[in-house]
């Protein structure tokens, strides 16, 4: 016990302590043995003078961790709006290509039928002989 600091005419007084902390933290005696437990199985990895260090290590740690997040969900957020900025690039695109598509169809189908009366497909001709017609 004195590796712990508690002599041995004072060990019942150090028990007493602790079961009478660990109750008022709602801990029961089974609690305790099983976080004691937990305890030195952790002490083996990690000294119990260095555990401080390593619980204020692991927070920092995981508070980079919760910054690194809070910037990645930043960065979807941005990749998404630029993804649904993409899509409605392209359905516009995909919309000017479908009516360039039906104007060619129509200026294709308007020559066709001229071609068959052997009528010259010459637009500016066509639009005055058009408005000739109209004025009558």
């Amino acid at each position: 016990m004195l590796k712990i600091g508690v002599k041995e005419d004072s060990f019942e007084s150090f028990i007493s302590d602790v079961y009478n902390r660990s109750k008022d933290i709602g801990l029961s005696s089974q609690d305790i043995a099983f976080h004691l437990t937990d305890l030195i199985e952790f002490s083996k990895s990690v000294p119990l003078s260095k555990i401080h260090d390593y619980v204020e290590e692991k927070t920092n740690e995981k508070g980079k961790l919760e910054e690194k997040i809070k910037d990645l969900k930043v960065l979807i957020e941005n990749f998404q709006q630029e993804a649904s900025g993409a899509l409605s690039r392209r359905d516009k695109a995909l919309q000017d290509e479908e009516m360039a598509s039906s104007e060619l169809k129509l200026y294709t189908d308007l020559r066709e039928e001229l071609g068959k009366y052997r009528i010259p497909f010459d637009i500016s001709k066509l639009v005055r002989v058009w408005l000739r017609y109209w004025k009558g």
